[in-house]
């Protein structure tokens, strides 16, 4: 005989089910971000120290930003009084202290205003009748100009500019070869757009100061849009062959070849930028350039660029050694980079996965949900088992509790018991005929088959209709329509979902009686009314329903459907006429009759639901009331 095999020591796991080894998040982020502080310190920190980083990059950086400054201040003190003198008078103009249509004085406060600002060359009104007025400067001084403008050239795009604040709104070029910025500023009075304003400031003035200032004289410029040059020391006079078609030179067009090579294949230098700044390299000839520029976006759309260049050889004496640490320093940087792209997908994978899985958790959606995986790390395979264990207690409270009451209580900021409301709802009531001896032919799991198999059917054809399933009792359904929402074509839903209940049956008889089954005929009523919703029960047990005179009358008029229904009909639907009242001619009915229902003294009129492959000659009541 074989010798049995020696049992496993006690306590231990079997080898299968042991667990994976795991690990701790914090621990592993610990050891990787000091190597990481190492591996930056030793290649980038202290190579760049003592080479002299800092003194090189330093004294560049200098260097731009006092040009790049004085440009910067030069372009604010020009356009700035501008945008501060255009909300002056539009504060002036909104006052009651000007009347409206008192040409006259706007065109005094016009002149004062461009008269307290040089910098400004005219300002502009123009009134809601489209007459402009405006004051212009020149060598005498100050002329008003008064005109009528038709609507489209001015005030379609005034009327649409409603920003109180002022928008700088382009570049204008005038036949005496001056180039101009317009601001314009809508004006308003006790919230009424009366007007719009427009200033016109040259900018020739700005390559004037570029000339002027001994850093600038070369090296200076200002762009609009990349391609265009708003202000250069070659451009004080003014440009040719600028018109409607070109508004502005091109950077190859002001007779400076190191400005026409600058976006010719550049470098950028992200060291030697700052977050205002940027720098980068370009070759021109037999040397290669440094561009040093900053973008100010407060003058319009597009933003300007304003910069100045160097050439590299002068400003980077000791960047031949520093480029020996930058390598090391990128180096080190890439073998850092990749080390936190795999570790960083390594904790993404795990926490991507869970977070579908809360997706699916958000919108109740338990059926298609994925399996969490185990993970490595400690702490998040501790979250997936706990996260797994939520969802399977969840898939049993989905089944107990209807969704929209589910979405409804956790979008409430309340945490309080829901209140008791009344509201104007419409209730189905469906019933599959002769049950009761259908079930007694058959066995109890042949039973609950038929009745989750059609409930399944039922329940489908409800919520499609954005109905909410009440509950389920014995073998029928109550749903209702506008309980949980308050949109007003509630009978109309009901009603299709009716139909599509009807048609869905049908299918499934087909099924049936391939395979030997006995049909199912099905009851449905339907009726619209005030009910009352709330939390009903005792304090232990709950249940958030509808009660009321609709529920019970919706029920008496699914039993009717008793009359109607013969032996070749698979369903019946019967509605009343609150519910058909508020439907649409495109629905297929037929009045069949009055009735009195029990426990109410008035009699219902109710009519009948066309279904499909049904003709609307139907058989009507006997009688006119029936109890």
């Amino acid at each position: 005989m074989a010798a049995a095999p020696s049992p496993a020591p006690t306590g231990a796991p079997p080898a299968a089910q042991r667990p994976s080894p795991r690990y701790s998040i914090a621990t592993v982020l610990a050891i990787t971000l000091s190597v990481f502080v190492v591996i930056v310190t030793a290649a980038v920190v202290l190579p760049l120290l003592y080479l002299g980083r800092e003194t090189t990059v330093s004294l560049l950086r200098e260097k731009g930003d006092l040009q790049l400054n004085m440009i910067e201040l030069r372009v604010r003190g020009q356009l700035d009084p501008a945008a501060s003198q255009l909300s002056f008078i539009a504060g002036v103009l909104d006052s009651s202290s000007v009347a409206r249509g008192d040409r006259s004085r706007v065109a005094d406060i016009l002149t004062g205003a461009l008269s307290a600002t040089p910098q400004i060359s005219s300002l502009s009104y123009v009134d809601a009748d489209y007459v402009s007025i405006t004051a212009v400067r020149n060598e005498k001084g100050v002329t008003i100009r008064t005109a009528s403008l038709p609507y489209d050239s001015v005030m379609a795009s005034a009327e649409a500019e409603s920003d109180r604040a002022g928008v700088w709104s382009g570049i204008v070029h005038e036949p005496d070869g001056d180039i101009f910025i317009v601001r314009r500023q809508a004006v308003f009075r006790h919230g009424d757009f009366i007007g719009m304003l427009f200033a016109r400031i040259s900018v020739r003035q700005l390559s004037s100061f570029l000339a002027a200032q001994p850093g600038l004289a070369r090296s200076g410029f200002i762009l609009y849009d990349h391609d265009y040059v708003l202000a250069h020391p070659r451009l004080t006079q003014p440009f040719p062959y600028l018109g409607a078609g070109q508004l502005l030179p091109r950077v190859g067009q002001v007779d400076d070849p190191i400005l026409a090579a600058i976006w010719n294949k550049p470098v950028v230098l992200p060291l030697l930028g700052r977050t205002d700044a940027s720098v980068h390299a370009v070759r021109v000839g037999n040397y290669s350039w440094l561009y040093i520029l900053r973008t100010i976006h407060e003058y319009g759309d597009p933003p300007w660029i304003i910069g100045t260049y160097v050439r590299a050889v002068d400003a980077l004496a000791d960047f031949r050694q520093l480029m020996m640490a930058g390598i090391g320093a990128g180096i080190a940087l890439v073998l850092a980079i990749v080390a936190a792209i795999l570790l960083g997908r390594r904790i993404a994978q795990p926490v991507e996965r869970l977070a579908a899985v809360a997706r699916h958790v958000q919108g109740l959606r338990f059926s298609d949900m994925p399996e969490l995986p185990r993970s490595i790390f400690r702490e998040l395979d501790d979250q997936a088992r706990a996260f797994a264990e939520m969802i399977a207690a969840l898939r049993w409270f989905e089944a107990y509790v209807p969704r929209k009451l589910v979405r409804r209580l956790a979008l409430r900021r309340d945490r309080g018991p829901l209140p008791s409301v009344q509201r104007q709802v419409t209730v189905m009531f469906t019933d599959i005929v002769g049950f009761t001896p259908l079930s007694e032919r058959m066995g109890p799991v042949e039973t609950a088959e038929l009745l989750n198999s059609h409930f399944d059917i039922v329940t489908k054809c409800i919520e499609q209709e954005e109905g909410t399933v009440d509950k389920f009792i014995g073998d029928s359904v109550m749903a209702v329509w506008g309980a949980f929402g308050h949109k007003r074509d509630h009978p109309e839903r009901a009603v299709q979902a009716a139909i599509a209940i009807a048609r869905a049956v049908a299918d499934e008889n087909r099924t049936r009686r391939a395979a030997g089954l006995v049909p199912i005929r099905i009851r449905i009523g339907i009726h619209t009314g005030p009910v009352v919703i709330g939390n009903i029960g005792s304090e232990g047990r709950i249940n958030y329903t509808i009660v009321g005179d609709t529920v019970n009358a919706a029920q008496r008029i699914e039993q009717l459907g008793r009359q109607f229904l013969k032996d070749d009909v698979e369903a019946v639907a019967l509605f009343s006429a609150a519910t058909e009242e508020m439907l649409g001619p495109d629905v297929a009915r037929i009045p069949v009759g009055t009735f009195t229902l029990r426990g109410r003294a008035e009699p219902v009129p109710v009519f009948r639901l066309v279904l499909p492959g049904e003709t609307q000659e139907l058989p009507r009541a006997a009688a006119a009331s029936v109890r």
